[in-house]
């Protein structure tokens, strides 16, 4: 009994996991920025499990009287579409996202309600579970399913239903009953179409005072609808009704309203609700066609109707795979709505918001897919009613304001704001800086650089007299998290100036650090640093010199290399390779296996003046380099070193007809140091200056036939880099890719990632073919 109350435990726990990690998201609050007097934009990233979408969310606060909230409809009328950015630019709104779902087949209006400034634009269609956002003239927002109520009555008393206001013709739900069948449908001058409706109904024009001056039967008025007049379609029944009670010349009376009557300002409508009575509300409309994982827009409302949340999600996206229905509704909730309903979605969402103190407006939702924007028939706005003083009492700065000590940084005036958050174009704006540091940092006109930690004021000063300040925090110097040092020079000799670049890490990014704080230190080598320039002027090397840089706690070594050493630079599954900064191509990339970087060997050896042959009978790979001798047989993991039998954990192997080798291990067995960046994947091979023996009586050979001699050798070396795909091939050697092969005795540290070059197949594959030789280092 109880290991089945066990079990059961055990499954509920596990099922209730999964339904949480299925249901629930992560929300992480990205940035947010007041734009407007009581309204704020939010950026979310939305994680479920491995899948992420970025939402912005403006939030307004209905109880500012700076700030309102309206309908806008596509160019300025239905049937002419526009996309979100037009409407936005249009109505100079704050921000602005799509609105209602429509027909893309008909001439471009709502499906739902709609009412701009106290007008009603268009009447909620007949259709099961839609619901309209509404504000009513005490600020107050609501999100009702509503009703259209019209009556047309004629002089003689007699009265018929108006049905519904500058509508495209559907279907009523559930009743399925055709919209225009024995119904009057009015539409007015904001329908700008010629063509509306049922092209086969009647129709009655009326005036701006509803006085009949024309009525055709069975068709159309052939006209678009003159500013302030109307028209009313008539089929059927409401054909009968006209036909007995009305003739050109009656006026007639005319009443619509929506209901609940809640003297409403402004109204837009939408789909069915995520969220009711403060909890996810399942979605109750058919989503066949607006189901899935993809980009949303909604609207949500606080208990009291005071807060509105305008969300847009970005969908199908490299940065942001949308959401689902589900998750929308959970999002919604999670902002703080008691109430929220969907807008219309998929290639429709877009936002546009704008910034504070930017002139011009951003798109911050882009549509799903990155396609371009859909013109849609109306969006809803969130407008600034405050009259631009055109005086400066912020702004923002390009330039680091949370600086550490070392750090520098430029002062540029990016945009600014009036006391109404109005934007200011600073365009032809002068502006001067100033700092209370007195002396313990740098500001040199709009440079700044920071010597002492604590915190400052900046102020900025306009030609019109406009100031206003921002906060400066200096960090202290050893708050950096690395530091990395690197001279301009890597190879140099004696008398030689080298300049340095100090970088350091400091919340996670890497920033240049002045020299003016560091410390230098000059081991096996003298050498003189300037305070003026920081340039170091370099009087005698030594065998193995170096330069400690140190920046608070924090150091970085440079190694020093006389003129005549080679630096070999590779990356990890790349063809492009320098000797000595000179760039070249490999013809087979580094990889790496079992943790060991393989690189072609040929290239590395000639690149230091060795050479590489190839015994194709006994596939054995030797290297010659002034008095070393290092023979490779293939997928050996027995080598040979001057004659000394040496065991490497991974042999050489045969790839892509080329012979790689371990990098580490052969270089290190040539005297060369290897070094690794795990960042990057570049390799770094250094080939040191032999040091000359002493020249004995017999030695024959002048230092003027040595000097000859050298130079023939370096331009037969360079000669041979630049023509790596004319190596000749007598003996029909193949060529030979060399992995890299590390020491078991040397424990370095190199990265640990898959290879897909070379496996056993393309080895054995190999055999028979002809090599030129190439190394690989670890």
């Amino acid at each position: 009994m109880f290991n089945k109350i066990k079990k059961s435990f055990l499954f509920l726990f596990v099922f209730i996991s999964i339904v949480t990690l299925n249901v629930f998201a992560t929300n992480t609050l990205i940035d947010q920025e007041e734009i407007a007097p009581g309204v704020i934009r939010y950026r979310y990233e939305i994680k479920n499990g491995s899948k992420k979408a970025i939402a912005n969310v403006v939030k307004v606060d209905l109880n500012n009287p700076y700030i309102k909230i309206n309908t806008v409809a596509g160019k300025g009328t239905y049937t002419q579409k526009a996309t979100v950015s037009q409407m936005a630019n249009r109505t100079n709104a704050v921000a602005l996202v799509n609105g209602d779902f429509f027909s893309m087949q008909m001439q471009g209006v709502p499906l739902g309600a709609s009412m701009i400034d106290g007008e009603l634009k268009s009447s909620p269609a007949v259709l099961t579970d839609i619901w309209s956002f509404g504000i009513d003239t005490n600020n107050t927002a609501f999100i009702d399913m509503t009703k259209f109520v019209g009556k047309v009555t004629a002089p003689n008393g007699k009265s018929y239903a108006i049905a519904g206001l500058n509508k495209a013709a559907y279907w009523y739900q559930p009743s399925k009953e055709y919209s225009h069948e024995s119904k009057i449908q009015m539409y007015d001058s904001f329908w700008s179409s010629k063509s509306r409706g049922d092209k086969t109904a009647g129709e009655v024009l009326l005036s701006s005072d509803n006085v009949v001056e024309q009525i055709v039967f069975r068709k159309n008025l052939d006209m678009k609808i003159p500013a302030g007049k109307k028209v009313l379609q008539v089929s059927g029944g409401s054909e009968r009704y006209i036909k007995e009670n009305v003739k050109v010349g009656d006026k007639l009376n005319i009443t619509t309203s929506v209901e609940p009557n809640r003297n409403w300002k402004m109204m837009i409508g939408g789909h069915a609700l995520l969220v009711e009575n403060g909890a996810v509300k399942n979605y109750t409309k058919d989503v066949n066609s607006i189901g899935g994982t993809r980009a949303r827009t909604a609207v949500g409302i606080s208990q009291n109707g005071k807060t509105v949340f305008i969300a847009s999600v970005e969908g199908r996206t490299n940065k942001s795979k949308g959401a689902s229905l589900k998750e929308l509704s959970q999002f919604m909730l999670d902002l703080g709505s008691y109430k929220a309903m969907n807008l219309d979605g998929g290639g429709s969402s877009a936002m546009v918001v704008r910034e504070l103190g930017n002139v011009n407006r951003t798109r911050v939702t882009n549509p799903e897919k990155n396609a371009g924007e859909r013109a849609v028939v109306n969006g809803l706005g969130v407008f600034n009613t405050t009259k631009n003083t055109g005086v400066i009492v912020n702004g923002k700065l390009e330039g680091e304001t949370n600086l550490i000590v070392g750090q520098q940084t430029d002062f540029t005036l990016k945009s600014a704001w009036d006391k109404f958050l109005n934007p200011i174009d600073i365009k032809g704006r002068n502006y001067s800086l100033q700092e209370n540091s007195e002396g313990k940092n740098i500001l040199n006109g709009r440079t700044y650089l920071a010597l002492t930690p604590g915190n400052y004021k900046l102020n900025i000063n306009t030609d019109n007299g406009e100031n206003f300040t921002k906060d400066i925090n200096i960090k202290d110097i050893n708050s950096y998290e690395s530091i990395n040092a690197k001279t301009d020079k890597a190879r140099v000799k004696d008398g030689d100036v080298l300049g340095v670049k100090i970088e350091g890490k400091f919340n996670n990014k890497n920033i240049n650090v002045s020299p003016r704080v560091a410390k230098f230190e000059f081991i096996d080598m003298d050498a003189n640093l300037d305070p003026n320039t920081f340039k170091i002027k370099v009087n005698k090397l030594g065998d193995a010199p170096k330069i400690k840089v140190s920046v608070g706690n924090k150091s970085s070594e440079i190694n020093i290399f006389d003129k005549d050493s080679k630096i070999i630079k590779m990356t990890v599954g790349s063809l492009n390779y320098s000797v000595n900064g000179k760039a070249l191509k490999l013809d087979s990339k580094p990889f790496i296996k079992n943790s060991r970087t393989l690189v072609p060997v040929r290239f590395i050896v000639e690149a230091i003046g060795g050479k590489v042959e190839w015994n194709a009978e006994q596939r054995v790979v030797t290297i010659n380099s002034g008095s070393d001798t290092i023979k490779l047989p293939i997928n050996s993991k027995t080598i040979s070193v001057n004659g000394e039998e040496k065991t490497i954990d991974q042999p050489a192997v045969i790839s892509q007809d080329r012979t790689f080798v371990p990098v580490r291990f052969v270089a290190e067995s040539l005297n060369m140091t290897v070094s690794y960046n795990d960042k990057t994947r570049e390799i770094s091979i250094v080939s040191k200056k032999q040091k000359e023996a002493p020249k004995s009586q017999n030695q024959t050979e002048s230092d003027e036939q040595i000097k000859n001699q050298n130079a023939n050798t370096n331009e037969n070396v360079v000669n041979s880099l630049e023509n790596q795909n004319k190596v000749d091939n007598k003996d029909n050697q193949n060529k030979v890719d060399n992995k890299e092969n590390q020491n078991l005795n040397s424990n370095k540290n190199l990265p640990t990632i898959s290879n897909e070059n070379s496996d056993k197949n393309t080895e054995d594959n190999s055999q028979n073919k002809t090599q030129n030789g190439l190394l690989i280092f670890d």
